[in-house]
């Protein structure tokens, strides 16, 4: 734009210039004017103006669209997250988040608000952290040993028994937990051997389970004067199960006869002889013995009254005398 002063007929002159800025411009802007006359300049050196004008734009913030999902850390119920909120503007705006980027995040659902200023009103955002409970719980002291019990002695030969037992104990990184065992304690648990599953669960619906063994026999011989001697029998299979001083010795499954209230089992294999026989009518009486084919006793048992025999036996014993069948 060129402008003369002889055509404005004054002899000192303003000039005002005007710039438009877009919304989407922003920063610093530096604009010069300069006069130029024919005539010399009496003041030289004041024929230009430079102006700078600061355009300022709003802030804005961007949250993350979807929730943040995380598990909780391993025996922990929480989880540290981190993310990434975006913001423009001009100046750079500040950004804060409450709570901040890499916090530790409990479990269940958490909102985060944040905030970007730059100088102008403040703008705001907030998201969801979601931290799930994948962890099962687990059985600290392990399941329950392995459960062997002996019917109480009658006639006819009885095809179940009570068990007894306590749940195990189980705990988790979150949450209460409860326990569940399939067959409960205090079932009738039928000749042979069931499987017991111990289940748990905690507040989000993890479960771990266990199991272990309840074998159940017919009856029991226990010896008279050590009663840590016993022989536990299944008188519908010919299993056996031979204890010394409560501790399991030999297991195997002989060729049982029985007739009335009267039985008997004989198992020769290899080294090993063993004879078992009673009557379980009345109080019941037997005996039993566990020897080698030379006829040296191992373990004998005389038991002259069954009724309220309590034999009990240690878990199962190292491979080395594992059952023979």
């Amino acid at each position: 734009m060129t402008c003369s002063i002889a055509s404005l007929g004054v002899s000192n002159a303003v000039f005002t210039l005007t710039v438009n800025v877009g919304a989407s411009t922003g920063g610093t802007l530096s604009n010069t004017a300069t006069a130029s006359s024919s005539t010399s300049d009496p003041n030289p050196g004041n024929e230009s103006g430079t102006a700078t004008t600061t355009v300022n734009n709003p802030a804005t913030i961007t949250c993350p669209s979807q929730p943040i999902v995380a598990n909780t850390a391993p025996g922990q119920c929480s989880a540290q997250v981190t993310f990434t909120v975006t913001a423009g503007g001009v100046p750079p705006p500040t950004v804060s988040c409450s709570p901040v980027s890499g916090s530790v995040f409990p479990k269940g659902v958490t909102t985060v608000v944040c905030m970007a200023s730059n100088g102008g009103p403040p703008v705001s955002c907030s998201f969801t952290v979601v931290v799930n409970d994948n962890q099962p719980p687990a059985f600290p002291n392990g399941c329950v040993s392995p459960i062997t019990v002996a019917a109480q002695a009658s006639c006819p030969f009885a095809t179940s028994a009570p068990v007894e037992f306590a749940t195990p104990t189980a705990s988790d990184n979150c949450s209460t937990v409860t326990v569940t065992c399939n067959p409960p304690a205090g079932s009738m648990f039928p000749l042979g051997t069931t499987t017991v599953t111990c289940t748990a669960t905690d507040g989000s619906s993890n479960t771990a389970t266990c199991n272990f063994p309840v074998t159940v026999y017919s009856f029991c011989l226990q010896d008279d004067s050590i009663a840590g001697n016993v022989v536990f029998v299944n008188a519908a299979t010919g299993d056996y199960l031979f204890c010394s001083n409560g501790a399991q010795v030999a297991s195997g499954r002989g060729s049982v006869n029985v007739v009335g209230c009267e039985f008997s089992i004989n198992h020769n294999k290899g080294d090993r002889k063993v004879h078992i026989q009673g009557n379980t009518s009345g109080a019941g009486s037997g005996t039993a013995f566990l020897g080698k084919g030379d006829d040296t006793m191992k373990i004998r048992i005389t038991d002259r009254s069954m009724s309220g025999d309590g034999c009990s036996c240690s878990p199962p014993p190292p491979a080395s005398l594992l059952p023979e069948r």
